[in-house]
């Protein structure tokens, strides 16, 4: 039996990282595989998350995240 390969994207307050998951019959192994800060923008009086920079953000998460997996990911999940 191979490794599943399963990606978590946690985005908090301050920053954000995707973290890949390796579960091989019953040993799971965690590999972060991208960090990156997560800022907030002005828009008119209130701050709002930048959602299209974290949507970039993830997307390169999830590139890395591939290489390492070598092309395999079984699934994805997203926390804020």
């Amino acid at each position: 039996m191979t490794a599943i390969n399963l990606l978590a994207v946690d985005i908090g307050a301050e920053s954000g990282r995707a973290i890949l998951g390796r579960l091989d019959k019953d040993r799971l192994q965690l590999e972060e595989v991208y960090r990156f800060q997560n800022g907030p923008v002005r828009i008119l009086d209130s701050l709002h998350w930048d959602v299209l920079r974290l949507w970039n953000e993830i997307k390169q998460g999830l590139g890395l995240a591939v290489q390492s997996a070598e092309d395999c990911l079984a699934g994805i999940g997203l926390d804020t």
